[in-house]
């Protein structure tokens, strides 16, 4: 390894950043993150759904509001 080698390798890198080449990578990684939240709020939406259509198949009547109304037996000794 010489001078001349990094010499070299100090314009290309200077050359890169003048151009913005280093800046490309961070847009894509914003695009990568954008995607993830994308892909994150849609699987907590399916599950969302998912949890509500069984709790509406298991208990349908409360899910709906309608509960039913029981009768209270009330036995006494007056």
């Amino acid at each position: 390894m010489n001078g001349d080698f990094f010499d070299r390798l100090e314009a290309e890198l200077g050359g890169l950043a003048r151009q913005g080449t280093h800046l490309d990578a961070a847009a894509g990684s914003d695009r990568r993150q954008l995607l993830a939240l994308i892909r994150r709020a849609v699987v907590i939406a399916i599950l969302a759904l998912v949890l509500a259509a069984s709790l509406v198949s298991e208990f349908p009547a409360s899910a709906s509001g309608h509960t039913p109304v029981t009768q209270a037996s009330v036995t006494g000794n007056l």
